[in-house]
């Protein structure tokens, strides 16, 4: 199942609040310092920002016959950099502006299936945090 998400309540936090919290960690709840990560997180946070998410979508389909459930599949295309925007570049409702990009796909094994682990927990979160990958490639 797709586990719902909302924005971090942390003040001026930009980062999606896990499955069962209103925080994306213990520091923006208010329960640890975060002097220590840098960027004031607890170094468990996810940092998945919900702009990422916004920007991407659901993609549902059934494999085969065979299949007892419908696959999902998060596709987040790049960002549209300031430049991009100037130049009249647009990523408009499915994204891709300026394109075609490479594609990064991200295939998930049992710890994430049946709902065992959060889909966008440990994973896909990571790759997003990396620049290149939210401005060049199709997640």
């Amino acid at each position: 199942a797709i586990v719902p998400c909302r924005q971090c309540a942390g003040p001026g936090c930009a980062f999606r609040a896990t499955r069962d919290s209103q925080f994306c960690c213990e520091v923006c709840a208010g329960k640890l310092n975060g002097s220590g990560t840098g960027d004031g997180h607890n170094t468990v946070c996810a940092r998945l920002r919900v702009a990422d998410l916004k920007r991407g979508w659901w993609e549902v389909v059934r494999c085969d016959r065979a299949a007892e459930e419908e696959a999902a599949c998060l596709v987040v295309p790049p960002e549209v950099s300031a430049a991009d925007e100037v130049a009249g570049g647009s990523a408009g409702t499915n994204g891709c502006a300026g394109g075609p990009y490479p594609v990064i796909l991200f295939l998930t094994g049992a710890g994430h299936a049946d709902n065992f682990q959060d889909f966008l927990w440990g994973s896909v979160d990571t790759l997003l945090q990396n620049p290149q990958v939210r401005s060049q490639f199709v997640l």
